[in-house]
């Protein structure tokens, strides 16, 4: 019995402790488990944009303080869970106690995130606050600037005071949170988040606050901002020019009215660059005093008023130096036209003195060039007294206020006295260049003109009636190419020895003139006799070929007449004869053809070879010239009428004509012969069956003769009566047949004689 309770109690025992390691286990799995959710409550703190996970973790710190409290009661000997127990509730109280700054921190992680924005914006109201008034100027645009800034400058710094208060608040938080120190299997976890949380948001912060001292220093320093002292200094500065730049603008006013008097004594423009530069000066004072001048009335005056007058004024310099450049633009002009009238009024005198047409040719020429050249000049002149015109209504515009008006006065006198001096030049060019602008009917040069012209008519006239001799000429050629004969070269002749005969008694003539021209005319006609007898030679010989030609055709008509009777080939070998026959003749009348074409080539040419064109000559050339080519164009088309009418007849046996005989003839030859072999072949076809037909019936005959001659020795029929009647219906059949074709054979027989005597008939047997 004993034996059984101890067995009961130790199995109880046992028991007991299994139970026990079991809860042992479970306790220790869920305080790790709870360090772990500490841990993850903990992470990514900095980022998330609450602090709900500072709260989760202080959470799971009681609970693993009560799961602590469970492990306590069932740690017995387990070295891990007695360390546990032991250290870990320590490290919830840490936890607890790292989530107020944590909570700090969080709380103050973004307050200046918008601080530089902030500061940014202050500072663009303050530029624009400092534009604004920098465009007015004045003492009060100082106040308004001064107590914008302070306004900003207290804001700013306070904003940045209290900045400096959390930072030292959070510099504590943060070295409290990494008080935190418990480390060690999950607690490492706990820890690194916990410092990391606590670093990043501070270090955010103070990244902010960085950003914004950067941003806000400045401005936190009120008046004192650099741009700030720049706008006030600037102000102050303006004061002081725009005093300044009203006394400067003033004396540079006057010293323009004392450079716009007295510019027409001037030699050059450079008065007016000196004047021009003094006004350039004036303006740029006004646009400085412009920058500066701020509520000023009077110098707000002077950049309203003075611009206008100014840009007037720089117009009316303009038209200043238009006048100034053409002021003494004509000087020496109207000299130089009289210049050049004297020379041409020489030339004149020298050209009636010696009159010839060259020098009546060179004087027209001086004279209208001179002319020309006088006419650019009158019109340049005039040009230049329009732009004079203008330029001088336009220097006397209107002046503008105070001393502006001075000046305007001063520039008008100016440009009135360079127009009046342009215009006494311009007058003189008019009286000087005008006679020599008429050219050739400048009076001078007129009068020695018409003096020329008188002298020259005399050797005209004579030369006219040759003129018209020449047109007579060159008329009897014209006609000559059409003409029938040589007639009209004959009358060219008569007309060019009279034509001869007269310019022989001009070159006898005292005048020079006249010599020249008849000598030149003379030696002109040199080859005039060898270009008519080259016409001659053409119109005389033109028609040879008419009569061969003739002959050729005639010969080709008899050639064409006896092609037409040739029925067979004795008539084909007699029209070959006759074709032979005319060959010869054809064959020498083309050479002949040939050889007159060369000369009369040769006679176009000379004809074609007179070259004089000179004056009225020009009629005669072409006349000669169109009348050989005429007449040997009207040859040619001749010897090409020939060269075609013999040219067929010159082949002889291969004349087109015989040809085309010896074609058809050998045609109807060979469609004869065709026939003759076709009929062989029929008459051969239908006779070949007359054996066979002979052969079959005589085969039946006898047979039918040996059953008769059998009947006849025995008195008896030993054969069929059906057979007999059989043997003899074949044997008439057969002979019927027989007949037949004998007469099919006969005809065909015929009809092949037929053929063969059609066939040599065409040969002529």
């Amino acid at each position: 019995m004993r034996s059984m309770t101890l067995l009961l109690v130790l199995l109880t025992a046992a028991s007991a402790h299994a139970d026990e390691e079991s809860d042992r286990r479970r306790a220790i799995s869920d305080a790790e488990r709870l360090v772990q959710d500490i841990a993850s409550a903990l992470s990514g703190l900095a980022g998330s944009s609450g602090d709900s996970g500072i709260g989760r973790a202080a959470s799971n710190a009681n609970r693993l303080e009560s799961s602590l409290r469970d492990l306590d009661r069932v740690k017995g000997n387990d070295s891990k869970a007695r360390e546990m127990v032991s250290r870990w509730p320590r490290y919830c109280d840490q936890v607890e106690a790292a989530g107020r700054p944590l909570r700090t921190l969080k709380q103050g992680q973004h307050d200046l995130k918008s601080l530089d924005d902030d500061c940014a914006r202050q500072l663009r109201d303050l530029q624009q606050t400092i534009k604004a008034e920098l465009g007015k100027g004045g003492p009060q645009s100082e106040r308004t600037i001064t107590e914008r800034a302070r306004s900003i400058g207290r804001q700013v710094k306070s904003a940045l005071d209290k900045a400096g208060n959390q930072q030292r608040e959070l510099e504590r938080a943060r070295s409290d949170a990494r008080r935190f120190d418990a480390s060690g299997g999950p607690w490492s976890n706990v820890r690194s988040n916990i410092h990391d949380a606590a670093d990043r948001m501070y270090d955010g912060w103070k990244r902010d606050y960085e950003n914004g001292k950067r941003a806000c220093g400045d401005l936190a320093r009120g008046e004192g901002h650099p741009e700030v002292a720049r706008a006030l200094d600037t102000l102050r500065q303006a004061e002081r020019q725009r005093a300044d730049l009203k006394k400067r603008a003033q004396e540079g006013l006057r010293a323009v009215v004392s450079a716009s008097g007295g510019l027409e004594g001037a030699r050059d423009a450079g008065p007016i660059g000196r004047l021009r530069s003094a006004l350039g000066d004036v303006q740029e004072r006004v646009k400085a005093l412009d920058r500066v001048k701020g509520g000023d009335p009077e110098a707000r005056a002077i950049t309203e008023a003075w611009p206008r007058a100014a840009a007037g004024f720089t117009q009316r310099l303009k038209a200043l130096e238009t006048l100034k450049g053409h002021q003494r633009s004509l000087d020496g002009v109207a000299e130089g036209c009289g210049t050049t009238e004297k020379s041409l009024l020489a030339q004149a005198t020298a050209a009636a003195d010696r009159p010839e047409a060259k020098t009546q040719a060179a004087l027209v020429a001086a004279a209208q060039a001179a002319g020309a050249e006088a006419k650019k000049t009158l019109e340049g002149a005039r040009k230049r007294g329009d732009e004079v015109k203008r330029a001088r209504g336009e220097a006397a515009g209107a002046g503008g206020p105070g001393d502006w008006q001075a000046a305007g006065s001063a520039l008008k006198a100016s440009a009135d006295k360079m127009a009046d001096e342009f215009g006494r030049a311009a007058t003189a060019v008019e009286t000087r260049c005008g006679p020599l602008a008429q050219g050739d009917r400048h009076p001078g040069v007129a009068r020695a003109l018409q003096s020329i012209t008188a002298v020259l008519e005399r050797v005209d006239n004579l030369f006219k009636a040759l003129g018209t001799d020449v047109n007579t000429l060159a008329g009897h050629l014209k006609g000559a190419g059409g003409a029938r004969d040589a007639a009209p070269v004959e009358a060219a002749r008569g007309t060019l020895k009279t034509i001869r005969g007269r310019l022989a008694e001009l070159e006898r003539d005292d005048d020079p003139r006249a010599q020249t021209r008849s000598k030149a005319w003379l030696g002109g006609l040199g080859s005039l006799d060898g270009a008519l007898k080259g016409l001659e030679t053409i119109k005389t010989r033109q028609g040879e070929l008419d009569a061969p030609t003739k002959a050729c055709e005639a010969e080709n008509a008899t050639l064409e007449r006896a092609a037409g009777d040739v029925k067979v080939l004795p008539d084909l070998v007699a029209l070959e004869a006759k074709a032979t026959a005319a060959a010869k003749t054809a064959s020498g009348g083309l050479a002949a053809g040939d050889t007159l074409d060369a000369a009369l080539r040769k006679a176009q040419g000379e004809a074609r070879g007179f070259g004089y064109s000179d004056g009225p000559w020009s009629g005669v050339q072409s006349a000669l010239q169109g009348s050989a080519d005429a007449a040997y164009g009207a040859f040619k088309a001749a010897h090409g009428r020939h060269q075609k009418a013999c040219g067929d007849l010159a082949l002889g046996p291969r004349h087109p004509i015989v040809l085309k005989t010896r074609k058809a003839l050998e045609t109807r030859s060979a469609t004869a012969e065709a026939a003759m072999k076709a009929a062989r072949d029929r008459a051969t076809s239908a006779c070949a069956r007359l054996p066979d037909i002979v052969s079959k019936r005589d085969q039946r005959a006898r047979a039918l003769q040996t059953i008769l001659d059998g009947v006849l020795k025995r008195g008896k029929l030993d054969t069929r009566p059906e057979t007999i009647k059989v043997l003899r219906d074949s044997v008439d059949q057969l002979g019927a047949e027989l007949v037949t074709a004998g007469k099919a054979c006969e005809a065909a027989m015929a009809a092949n004689a037929e053929a063969d005597t059609a066939w040599e008939a065409l040969q002529g047997r």
